[in-house]
């Protein structure tokens, strides 16, 4: 189910990226300590308060191209569809969404991508919302980096990203995308 995108295609999709955050945002503030890590198995967690920009300002910010899991229904939006699939996007299916198909392929194509120490991305809230904190957190993150790990795959740091926006339904305000301390999952 998708795979790591290939040098061309990473570097397309991070120039539209860049091309859409520069032209939403008027300035973008990215914080990354010095325990920030972005090599190996990675498993960035970030919350979600600003639907599709949020991958956006990621892509943009991080140093290396991540493997997005997202809510299948992505898939069915044009060209957003296609994009995710180039991007090596992994679709998760919800029973809320009416997805009916089990999550047992997207999961095993996580602890594969951590496996061959890329960056994996998601978001454990799930959704996005309008209300000025984070929802209920699921438990795919969790479920990710022990699946990784019982799979097979070591050397696991997580990552947490808070993203932050002076005002999430404007155009042309500011965001804020920190990276905070990595930790071993070891």
């Amino acid at each position: 189910m998708g795979s790591e995108p290939s040098g061309t295609v990473t570097w397309v999709i991070r120039k539209i990226a860049d091309g859409m955050a520069q032209l939403v945002y008027r300035e973008i503030d990215i914080h990354v300590p010095p325990s920030a890590d972005t090599d190996g198995a990675v498993l960035a967690v970030s919350n979600h308060f600003g639907g599709l920009s949020d991958g956006v300002l990621i892509i943009d910010a991080l140093p290396r191209m991540p493997r997005i899991v997202a809510r299948d229904v992505i898939w069915k939006v044009p060209v957003v569809g296609p994009l995710a699939t180039a991007a090596g996007g992994i679709p998760i299916h919800r029973r809320a969404d009416g997805g009916k198909t089990s999550n047992d392929e997207s999961f095993a194509s996580c602890y594969q991508a951590l496996a061959d120490e890329q960056l994996v991305l998601i978001f454990p809230e799930g959704v996005t919302q309008d209300v000025p904190h984070m929802a209920e957190v699921k438990t795919g993150a969790a479920r990710i980096a022990l699946g990784a790990r019982a799979s097979g795959a070591t050397g696991i740091a997580i990552q947490p990203i808070g993203l932050h926006y002076e005002d999430k339904a404007g155009f042309r305000n500011r965001a804020l995308v920190n990276l905070g301390d990595a930790i071993d999952l070891d």
